[in-house]
This record gives C-alpha cells, sequence and structure tokens, in this order.
C-alpha cells in the first residue's frame, strides 16, 4: 500500500510525466487499439518508485477522440494536490496530448520520458 501523499514532504519526490509515445519501449508496448495516446503523471522518488501516479488517456470514441483521466485509489492522495492541474485541463475541453504535456511543463512537472533505451543492443 503506498504510503499517503503529504504536500510537506514534496522535497522527497518530484513531479513528472511520461508520454508513453515518445518513450523508446512504446513499439514494443502496443496501447489497447483505442488508445491513442498515454500521459502517466505523479509524484516520482529520485530513485524510483512513486508516491502516487496516474494517466491522462486519449481515447477514439469513434466519432472522436477524448481526454479520459484515470487513476488507481493509491494514487488518490496525489491527486488531491494536484488541484492546478484539474483547473488548467477544465479550461481545455478539445484537451490533446501535446497540450495537455505544455500545460504540465508550465506547471512545473518535468518531462522524464526516456526516449533512448539504456541499454543498446
Amino acid at each position: 500500500m503506498a504510503v499517503p501523499f503529504r504536500q510537506d514532504d514534496a522535497s522527497a519526490t518530484r513531479r513528472a510525466f511520461v508520454r508513453f509515445s515518445q518513450a523508446w519501449y512504446a513499439s514494443a508496448n502496443p496501447r489497447s487499439p483505442d488508445t491513442v495516446e498515454e500521459v502517466n503523471f505523479g509524484m516520482y522518488h529520485p530513485d524510483g518508485g512513486t508516491d502516487g501516479e496516474m494517466a491522462m488517456r486519449w481515447v477514439d470514441l469513434g466519432t472522436s477522440v477524448a481526454a479520459l483521466l484515470e487513476c488507481f485509489s493509491d494514487g488518490f492522495a496525489v491527486l488531491s494536490g494536484f488541484r492546478d492541474v484539474i483547473d488548467a485541463v477544465a479550461g481545455e475541453p478539445g484537451l490533446s496530448p501535446e497540450r495537455f504535456c505544455e500545460l504540465l511543463l508550465a506547471l512545473g512537472f518535468e518531462d522524464a520520458t526516456p526516449r533512448e533505451c539504456p541499454h543498446p543492443r
């Protein structure tokens, strides 16, 4: 079980995100057929692990693509500390993956997308 996130302990973690389609492993790990893109974001520890993570997925609904926020219960405490993110996306009815990443960067998130394989062949 994750330890509840405490805003006063934020120095131990960093706000970061990973854009799935730009990660080196994206082609080897296909998403479900209805997922167009996915951006995971949360509070990450410098040595690995997270206090909580959620995902913004763009889902093909057949006639349009829509953003869908997903969060497992162990990330609820972190999500509650991301009011700035919720406020920012509330003003973006046609939110694209590019715009979401721009908003996260503007809010102080680090782009932690691993674009190069750490163990080349």
